[in-house]
């Protein structure tokens, strides 16, 4: 069947009436007349049933504190009421919710689980929160609720829109609180799902704003067994009117003065920090240089060793081969006897047929080993031996100590 429009005009004192009441909801006079009917239609056709808040009462609204007394909220009249001031980290958050009298509907505010994080970064550690990256309020809110009510029967997720009122009502307070907020994002989600074999709906208002690497969110919302959206200017209004008691202010202003003192802190520990690892920096360096010098003076030390151990060598080179001229001379030369001349040259002769060479150790005494090389080596603790060639150095030998060896000189 068609539906006829239907216009309706109002003036004089019913008109203002009219104005006034939907100006303490915040609507628009014309939203206010089609709720307030539909509302009234809705209370009619069900009986007994509690209209929504506002609608055919003359004072449906009054003050409520919560039981420490930081903050007051107003809520509808004749529901059931229940605030608080919940830890929530090393803060505490403010929740209310009101419940009509036929516990059809119920909205709620604030959540402990759902308060401030920490941006991902460098200071994030010294934020003292969750670290999470921010995000927008349209994807928190299907986030959340999927983790709220994702398990309840035929759970699903029905659209999202902005809510510039959201966004205004944020601003107004960072402005108010002096909070430097950079970025601020407000969603309206709506949300079903079967309980006891009838459909709930949920609308949640989801606000994210930041600044200075720290960023919050808030949670409001509505679950009824009617269409929540009804109440959803309820809500707002419930949301708007939540402000601090006297000893509210002060707890609060306490508790920034703390995180003030923290931070404060917390920067003064960044700057021992820096100038620690300053500290250590430059004492690193020096160390290196040190340390290269160091090295610089070994490698100087271990080249004039060389030199000497190179001078030493030619020296007794040079003996050698004056030796081996003598023993070749004295070979050539016979004795009045016929015999060969010296006890070196029969030192000699002996040790060229049992392919040897005599040598003088640390203490003096001479020693045998086999011919071949040029130069030997002895290790007194055990009586052991290194036989090298000219151009090899005991510090090249692996798996020795070359301060342990001595190195004998020739005696033939």
């Amino acid at each position: 069947m068609e539906t006829e429009p239907l216009s309706l005009t109002m003036a004089g004192e019913l008109a203002q009436a009219v104005r006034s009441a939907a100006e303490r909801e915040g609507l628009r006079p014309s939203e206010w007349v089609v709720r307030t009917i539909s509302a009234r239609l809705t209370h009619d056709d069900q009986g007994d049933r509690e209209p929504p808040p506002n609608t055919g009462r003359a004072d449906p609204w009054e003050d409520v504190t919560d039981p420490s007394g930081t903050f007051t909220v107003t809520l509808p009249r004749g529901w059931q009421h229940d605030l608080a001031v919940v830890p929530a980290g090393s803060s505490a958050v403010s929740v209310f919710s009101a419940t009509s009298p036929d516990q059809s509907t119920t909205m709620s505010s604030g959540d402990p689980e759902v308060t401030a994080f920490a941006e991902p970064g460098p200071m994030a550690v010294f934020a003292g929160a969750p670290i999470r990256p921010a995000t927008p309020a349209d994807q928190f809110a299907a986030e959340y609720l999927q983790h709220r009510y994702g398990q309840r029967e035929s759970f699903v997720i029905l659209g999202a829109r902005p809510s510039p009122e959201l966004i205004a009502r944020a601003q107004e307070r960072a402005r108010q609180e002096g909070f430097p907020m950079q970025w601020v994002t407000a969603a309206q989600m709506t949300a079903q799902y079967i309980e006891a074999g009838r459909r709930v709906g949920v609308v949640a208002l989801i606000t994210t704003s930041g600044g200075q690497g720290i960023w919050m969110a808030e949670v409001a919302q509505v679950v009824s067994t009617d269409d929540p959206t009804l109440f959803v200017p309820d809500l707002l209004r419930a949301i708007s009117s939540a402000r601090l008691t006297p000893q509210g202010q002060q707890r609060i202003a306490a508790e920034r003065n703390m995180r003030q003192a923290q931070h404060d802190a917390n920067m003064r520990q960044i700057d021992m920090n820096t100038i620690t690892m300053n500290q250590r920096h430059q004492q690193n360096m020096a160390n290196l240089h040190n340390q290269a010098t160091a090295h610089q003076q070994r490698m100087g030390q271990m080249q004039a060793t060389w030199d000497a151990q190179n001078a030493s060598w030619a020296s007794r080179q040079a003996g050698v081969d004056a030796s081996h001229a003598a023993y070749m001379g004295g070979i050539r030369q016979e004795t009045p006897h016929g015999g060969p001349g010296g006890a070196d040259q029969q030192r000699d002769f002996v040790n060229m047929i049992r392919e040897e060479r005599t040598v003088v150790d640390a203490d003096g005494y001479d020693r045998q080993v086999e011919a071949g090389f040029d130069k030997y080596y002895h290790r007194q603790h055990d009586d052991s031996w290194i036989g090298l060639e000219q151009h090899q150095d005991i510090h090249d030998v692996p798996g020795i100590n070359p301060d342990d060896y001595y190195e004998t000189p020739f005696r033939s």
